[in-house]
């Protein structure tokens, strides 16, 4: 075994013991058969791409002939070693391999620096700076469209974030900014409406040379991914919306619960105390609530996201639904505790021949769950059924 490999890999409540080559989890130490933790191991160093079938073999079996026959027997054994009986670690895919979709991790927690990925660089909207990032290796170009309040600096202190970047930029040349008033972008006497967001969005386009791109827009960054390619369909390739809306309703249930918000960041904006409705499963893990806090102190003023959360309480984005004309992928957590997943249906029900998937989950926050790895997939599998724009320019800005 590789002197560099880490001792152990964690997902979904097991561990795998490389140094010890075995399957621990539920209180017990379970020793499969050598091929089929070879199998597992491999997987799980692989996790959010599919794997086919002759790259397992090649890899496990190594040059030694064998049939389909004893794959499936392994893979059988790892499902039963891991109660996955219903396939949501080890997803089969016909005809093209296996998936392992769960969340995979090395016991890794030190951050990762921007600046090992990209400098920040500043694009011009009008007069005001917009901040924005660029990584990845991938043959598209996708813009990463932000939600309510970012940081595109702070993402990457992260460890659970910053992983989720780098692994988008496996697949995709990805280009992050920060919303004006927001970040590191300019703070601006007046709270822009989403033509000024899009204009914004624009002006990044045109910084980094990207006449086309696919778009994604987690959040309230839906509403301006999907304004965005109704109203400028000839720079946008396809649309990916994760936990997004049309109507501000489908976030906000009511006025009381908006003026709950709106207090709670009057007196309480950067102590983190609003993790639950953006990540349920991280109440209670005090480095993820501190690295919250950071993130809104950071990402805006409480008088700016306040100003931000009254203006976003007009969108309403229903009539332009209809006129989007790019391929579409509409993602949701059934259990959103942010945003109702009824807002992901309405999308999907109203954008033309958009494609609608529902996981399982109560987090918001996409790269938080045990599924945060097949959201990647998906994505991966929907942006690889459409022909990239254009081969990717690399360049210094």
């Amino acid at each position: 075994m590789e002197a560099n490999l880490p001792k152990n890999l964690h997902f979904a409540g097991w561990t795998l013991n490389l140094a010890r080559l075995s399957l621990e989890g539920e209180g017990r130490e379970i020793f499969l058969r050598p091929k089929s933790f070879e199998v597992l191991r491999y997987l799980a160093a692989n996790p959010g791409r599919v794997v086919t079938k002759d790259e397992l073999i090649e890899t496990v079996w190594s040059g030694t002939f064998v049939t389909d026959d004893s794959l499936v027997q392994c893979i059988k054994d790892i499902r039963e070693a891991i109660c996955d009986q219903e396939r949501r670690i080890v997803k089969t895919l016909p005809r093209r391999g296996y998936l392992f979709a769960a969340l995979v991790t090395d016991g890794a927690t030190s951050p990762i620096s921007a600046d090992s990925v990209s400098p920040i660089r500043f694009a011009k909207s009008g007069e005001v700076h917009i901040a924005y990032q660029v990584w990845g290796e991938g043959p598209r170009h996708l813009v990463f469209c932000p939600g309510f309040v970012t940081h595109v600096e702070s993402l990457w202190s992260e460890p659970g974030m910053a992983r989720f970047l780098r692994r988008m930029g496996q697949f995709a040349r990805v280009i992050m900014f920060d919303k004006r008033g927001t970040g590191m972008s300019d703070r601006v006497d007046k709270v822009p409406g989403l033509d000024e967001r899009v204009d914004d969005l624009r002006a990044v386009l045109d910084a980094v040379d990207v006449e086309r791109a696919a778009i994604i827009g987690p959040s309230e960054g839906g509403s301006l991914a999907a304004y965005f390619a109704a109203t400028h369909p000839h720079r946008c390739e396809a649309l990916v919306l994760y936990g997004a809306f049309a109507r501000f309703a489908s976030w906000i249930r009511s006025e009381e619960a908006l003026q709950g918000l709106l207090q709670y960041i009057d007196t309480s904006w950067g102590s983190g105390a609003s993790l639950p409705m953006f990540a349920p499963s991280m109440v209670g893990n005090a480095a993820f609530q501190g690295w919250w806090g950071r993130y809104e102190r950071l990402g805006a003023t409480p008088a700016a996201a306040m100003a931000l959360m009254r203006l976003n309480s007009k969108i309403d984005i229903t009539d332009i639904l209809p006129s989007i004309r790019v391929p579409t992928l509409v993602i949701h957590r059934t259990a959103d505790a942010c945003v109702d997943v009824e807002g992901g249906r309405q999308l999907a029900a109203s954008i033309p021949n958009a494609r609608l998937v529902e996981l399982a989950g109560v987090d918001h926050l996409p790269w938080v769950g045990d599924n945060a790895d097949e959201i990647l997939w998906r994505i991966e599998e929907f942006l690889a059924s459409r022909e990239p724009a254009g081969a990717v320019r690399h360049h210094s800005r």
